[in-house]
């Protein structure tokens, strides 16, 4: 019955995700999705629409996951410290079967299969005919958001010497009369031996995307210009800051969002195995989905508190894979936060009901 309710539920937020876009980016107030990118220079419309379809499809598959088969699995670990089951985890027959520690270690190791089976299952999927842009940072951007066609924005931020580097920043235009679509950004090295070379990057933004720009080699500051060439444009800038990519091979994109499907569950998973000690498992599935949803649903997301908890930025990771992109690799403070996750879930687990002080 309860686990009837559950499927019954996942299939209610998948209902509710497809009324909109059908994508992740509805599972985040602000979707990073966005339309009016103008192509990157020497790129053809059957690569971008082949990346596209690629990045698409990791999204999709890995949102109905999350949505229909990540409920599933927690809500089993967490019926296992209850029911004291041993079957599903398979186990060894020794002495230590039934202990905290053996039926944890089983449940993590069958859920860490289920997802690497699905990861195969993805990799099968259409992929990116060549490199894409993979995530390596962010920086200051401008102070002022406000932008027009007479007062472009300028701004300095450090930056360190490398190859390949480009740099993007959302714009939201205002749809007025006479005003254009077209955002420009300039960035240029301000330092004494980069010979004040600069490099431009255009975009059609209608009314909200992003545009790039090559960051120039060299060392010294990067300055940067935001402007609207077009007489009567206005608009301001959409994103807190500046984020920085780097081309990567096309299948980083899907080994990064597995990497860190598997980090998240197995936190996830240990857990729920703890909170069933104390809690019934749909209360501690219901416990955990509501603190996971509401960081999803807000703005700490991307705040630089919440970037180690496992899991927190899931979702907007899947709306940059959508966009063709490859989201930041697993960091070691998501590791480590994922192995405290693991110890605080023994730790509920030997302080279950029958042994409370």
């Amino acid at each position: 019955m309860v686990y009837a309710a559950t499927v019954l539920a996942a299939l209610a937020a998948a209902t509710w995700t497809a009324i909109g876009a059908g994508t992740a980016s509805d599972l985040v107030r602000h979707g990073s999705a966005h339309t009016g990118d103008l192509p990157l220079p020497g790129s053809s419309t059957t690569t971008t629409d082949a990346t596209a379809r690629a990045g698409a499809w990791i999204e999709a598959a890995w949102t109905a996951f999350l949505v229909l088969v990540a409920p599933c699995l927690v809500l089993r670990a967490a019926a296992l410290r209850t029911r004291g089951e041993v079957a599903w985890t398979s186990v060894s027959q020794s002495g230590v079967a039934r202990s905290e520690a053996s039926l944890a270690a089983g449940a993590l190791a069958a859920v860490l299969a289920i997802v690497g089976a699905w990861s195969a299952f993805v990799a099968f999927g259409p992929s990116a005919p060549g490199d894409v842009p993979g995530f390596v940072g962010r920086t200051a951007g401008p102070l002022k958001p406000l932008v027009d066609h007479e007062r472009p924005l300028t701004w300095r931020s450090a930056l360190p010497a490398g190859t390949g580097l480009r740099a993007r920043i959302d714009v939201s235009l205002v749809i007025s009369a006479g005003g254009g679509g077209e955002v420009r950004l300039v960035a240029r090295r301000a330092g004494a031996d980069s010979r004040a070379q600069s490099v431009e990057g255009r975009a059609l933004v209608l009314p909200r995307g992003g545009v790039e720009v090559a960051v120039p080699d060299g060392a010294g500051d990067v300055e940067f210009e935001l402007s609207l060439p077009e007489p009567g444009a206005r608009g301001y800038v959409a994103s807190d800051d500046v984020t920085l990519w780097r081309d990567v091979p096309p299948h980083t994109a899907r080994a990064r969002i597995a990497a860190r499907f598997a980090l998240a569950l197995a936190a996830w998973t240990l857990l729920a195995f703890g909170l069933g000690a104390w809690l019934a498992p749909i209360l501690a599935l219901g416990l955990m989905a509501s603190a996971w949803t509401s960081i999803w649903w807000s703005d700490v997301a991307s705040a630089a508190w919440t970037s180690w908890i496992p899991g927190a930025n899931l979702a907007r990771d899947l709306a940059t894979a959508a966009e063709g992109r490859a989201p930041a690799s697993v960091a070691l403070a998501e590791i480590a936060a994922a192995f405290a996750c693991a110890l605080v879930g023994l730790a509920l687990s030997r302080r279950g009901p029958e042994r409370r002080p």
